[in-house]
């Protein structure tokens, strides 16, 4: 079973970590580069069953959908 540290506030979640702890030294990373140290709301520790499989899935599909827009404005732009 794989762990994943997800920030509510900033609406992200971490790479899967092989064990609890690591998700937990990313959450403390997270917390002390991005909030100063504060607990941000919504911050949890999630278990992923798949290894974290959906994890990488999501955010490669985030990355062509990106793409996807980019290339949807560069077309737009040199059309109009």
């Amino acid at each position: 079973m794989a762990y994943a540290y997800r920030c509510g506030t900033c609406r992200t979640t971490s790479p899967a970590a092989p064990n609890r702890r690591s998700a937990e030294d990313e959450c403390n990373r997270h917390r002390n580069l991005v909030h100063g140290g504060h607990i941000p709301d919504g911050e949890e520790i999630t278990s992923t069953d798949d290894g974290g499989q959906f994890i990488r899935l999501s955010t490669i599909g985030l990355f062509f959908a990106g793409c996807a827009v980019l290339a949807l404005i560069g077309f737009i732009r040199a059309h109009l």
